[in-house]
């Protein structure tokens, strides 16, 4: 038998919709568009700062489209949160020919590791 996960992570809508059971949440976004959605984690003892990365953070997004406003520390959940915001961001030029959007993809969040190598940063 496999042990629990240490971590869950959910991807919700803006308002805090989950996806149905067995079913990936789909998000909408037309070229040109901003849209938000939330991010949530089941810490099951972990207690340190969750990071899902800087630019790459969000996975497998169409080109031209990519999670935006993250800050100088990337998607990050910090201690005694659960919960964040986040926005993509689909580029004007995301159309074909004929203006149809590009593509359809499943966005992936990956937890980033710890650096551990880099010493910390004076008070």
């Amino acid at each position: 038998p496999l042990a629990p996960a240490k971590l869950k992570v959910t991807v919700l809508t803006a308002d805090g919709r989950a996806p149905q059971p067995g079913k990936p949440l789909e998000l909408t976004i037309t070229p040109g568009q901003t849209i938000a959605a939330r991010v949530r984690i089941e810490r099951n003892g972990i207690k340190e700062r969750v990071s899902f990365g800087g630019h790459e953070s969000g996975r497998n997004l169409p080109y031209g489209a990519y999670v935006d406003n993250i800050g100088l520390n990337g998607l990050l959940i910090v201690e005694g949160t659960s919960e964040r915001e986040f926005y993509i961001t689909a580029e004007a030029r995301m159309v074909d020919v004929s203006g149809k959007p590009v593509q359809s993809r499943i966005l992936h969040h990956r937890r980033c590791r710890h650096r551990r190598d880099h010493p910390p940063l004076p008070p």
